[in-house]
């Protein structure tokens, strides 16, 4: 029998004599191996998994080999706290001969190795991005007031400035809280606000001290004679309005002739196409008898064309940068003589340039911007007209001596449209601030600011019964204004994108039009603000719109170089 089944049969026996024995039957006769004596059939453990075998008397194990064995597979039961503690000491000897080694630093001689300076900046990076992060968690379990007057309150006794340059309320709340988190990580706990038991009365945002500035002898004139000029037609244009209410056949008239103007808008389509430069056209404006329509373009001319066969009839060349904006004298095409300043444009060289009909070169050139041009507009009176640009101001020069008359500021951002009302009492203005703003030329005051756009403000209109206002925005919204109400009325989701353009129809107001950089034009209800109308063709963003007098045709400006001509009435 080789080793290893002696050493099976060993074990098996070991557990024999250690276990409770238990009488089984012999097993089936089988022949023996001729080297060994049969013996009595072994005694097998209970569970032992390896049935009877037989065995040699020769290879039992002795006495005291069973008596070891089973010693060592003894249950204990009771604390090992001698064997953990002989282990500990054990550990601790090792530790000790490994330290005296020199294998453990003791941590008396150690050398550190300087950081990089990548790994120096990368770590204050990471602390500072900690204490912001810290700050903010901590700024929003912060409890602050939310009346606007007691957060100035509490500004105020922490020793800081009670606003900042163009800071609303909200703002102001949230400094507040920012300023009470720094001072809580500085002090290592929150800082209580002041208990503010006695009433205290509303500081106002900005003094309210009424300040003037000079003005000269010809100012004084020209607002004495816009009075003069203005006072008579709000008056005829009021007296108009009245009657139109007082009288129920005049509203039903004018109800069935939106009615059919309605019908006949969504009929509008593309009816021409054409290229208006080398680079995008910016802008289009059209003559107030509907002869002549006029384009600008980034190339810096300006252009004449024919409507409605659109024939380029003359190029004007003198600016020396993009040329941004272009309007009509009022009186252009009805009266005015071609050879008179009928068109004005804005340019990026800071200029305002005059042209007549009849010459290519300007008649005069204004100066007295300091940065770009935005927008360009005369006054109804056509007397003046009014530029606006970067420099965060919108200027009125005279027409006819070629001098600025008037400078105004207000605006914390570039101011990016202007429109007079039809009256020509008032003018409108837009910043990219998302702020608009009224002015009353008679005083030189701004009577009423515009707050309503979360996003820059690109295009600005007034309706033709004088109280309404058209803004339209980078937030994708146009918002109609009363000003009666001193608020909006009515927002409009008009586009999908940002809106470069809002056109009311002249004289009448029935329906107003809107481009955006969504390639599209659309035609809205004056009424209900539905929409009409959306007119697709452009392959680039629109930059402008332009709208003629009798509302037959308008025309759209693009960022693909060319301005579309559209109508409801085939020029075939």
């Amino acid at each position: 029998i080789n080793a290893e089944y002696m050493g099976r049969i060993r074990g098996v026996a070991a557990s024999v004599l250690m276990a409770e024995p238990m009488q089984v039957d012999p097993p089936a006769a089988a022949p023996e191996p001729p080297t060994t004596t049969a013996v009595e059939p072994p005694k097998v453990a209970r569970g032992a998994g390896l049935g009877p075998v037989k065995m040699d008397v020769e290879d039992a194990p002795p006495a005291s080999a069973t008596a070891e064995s089973a010693e060592k597979k003894r249950i204990f039961f009771g604390s090992l706290e001698a064997s953990e503690r002989e282990g500990t000491s054990k550990t601790d000897a090792q530790l000790e001969l490994a330290r005296k080694a020199g294998n453990i630093s003791d941590g008396k001689n150690v050398e550190y190795m300087e950081l990089t300076a990548d790994s120096k900046q990368a770590k204050e990076q990471h602390e500072a991005l900690a204490r912001n992060i810290e700050r903010e968690s901590l700024s929003r379990t912060l409890v602050v007031p939310t009346a606007d007057h007691e957060v100035v309150t509490h500004l105020r006794m922490l020793n800081q400035p009670i606003t900042l340059f163009g800071e609303k309320p909200g703002d102001r709340r949230a400094r507040l809280r920012e300023i009470l988190a720094r001072m809580a990580l500085e002090e290592g706990g929150p800082v209580p606000l002041p208990d503010l038991q006695a009433p205290t009365q509303r500081v106002p945002d900005q003094q309210e001290e009424v300040f003037y500035v000079p003005g000269s002898a010809m100012l004084r004139t020209i607002r004495l004679w816009m009075a003069r000029y203005s006072l008579p037609r709000a008056h005829q244009r009021v007296q108009a309005q009245k009657e139109m209410y007082d009288d129920m056949s005049r509203q039903q008239e004018e109800v069935m002739a939106c009615r059919d103007l309605y019908a006949h808008l969504k009929n509008y389509q593309l009816q021409s196409s054409q290229v208006g430069g080398e680079r995008p056209v910016a802008g289009v404006a059209f003559q107030p008898s509907g002869e002549h329509m006029a384009s600008v373009s980034w190339t810096g001319y300006a252009n004449l064309w024919s409507v409605p066969r659109c024939d380029r009839v003359r190029i004007f060349k003198g600016h020396k940068e993009r040329a941004t904006a272009v309007d009509f004298h009022p009186q252009s095409g009805r009266g005015l003589s071609p050879s008179c300043a009928n068109i004005a444009t804005a340019s990026a060289d800071r200029t305002v340039r005059l042209w007549s009909l009849e010459s290519s070169t300007p008649l005069r050139t204004m100066s007295g911007h300091t940065d770009r041009l935005s927008g360009i507009a005369h006054h109804p009176s056509g007397r003046f007209v009014g530029s606006c640009g970067f420099d965060h101001t919108w200027r009125l020069w005279d027409v006819e001596r070629g001098i600025e008359v008037w400078c105004q500021g207000g605006h914390a951002r570039p101011v990016y449209g202007l429109a007079f009302q039809c009256d020509g009492s008032l003018c409108a203005s837009c910043d990219l601030a998302s702020i608009a703003r009224v002015w009353d030329l008679r005083t030189g005051q701004s009577i009423l600011t515009l707050q309503g756009h979360v996003k820059q403000v690109l295009a600005i209109d007034w309706h033709p019964n004088g109280y309404q206002v058209a803004t339209g925005s980078d937030d994708h919204t146009v918002r109609i204004w009363d000003l009666r109400k001193k608020r909006a009325l009515h927002v409009i989701p008009a586009h999908s994108s940002v809106i470069s353009g809002v056109k009311f129809q002249p004289e009448i107001g029935r329906f107003m039009i809107t481009s955006s950089f969504d390639n599209t034009l659309k035609i809205w209800s004056t009424k209900d603000w539905s929409l009409l109308k959306t007119l697709m063709g452009h392959e680039e963003k629109i930059l402008g719109c332009g709208l003629s007098r009798d509302g037959k045709y308008l025309a759209s400006a693009s960022f693909d170089r060319t301005w579309k001509l559209w109508s409801a009435d085939s020029l075939v």
